[in-house]
């Protein structure tokens, strides 16, 4: 069985723009399903962020997808 590791890196993130609704996970099994649905959209909204100059969004949607993906890779390598 996978278990999460107890400490992952963080990164400070601003409040949700109005309006924003974030979902809550229910297991990983879960938010690995939706990463790989909406990995397009979010490779698409980083590359408009970087393009458009907001470098602030386009680290942070960088970073978290570094983040999910290395975390993705270890819970299918860990089964």
């Amino acid at each position: 069985m996978y278990q999460l590791p107890q400490t992952l890196p963080s990164a400070t993130l601003g409040a949700p723009a109005d309006g924003a609704e974030p979902k809550r996970v229910v297991d990983l099994a879960a938010a690995l399903e939706w990463l790989r649905t909406e990995h397009a959209v979010l490779l698409t909204a980083l590359r408009q962020a970087e393009e458009e100059g907001m470098h602030r969004h386009a680290w942070q949607l960088s970073w978290a997808l570094g983040e999910t993906t290395n975390l993705s890779r270890t819970h299918l390598h860990s089964r």
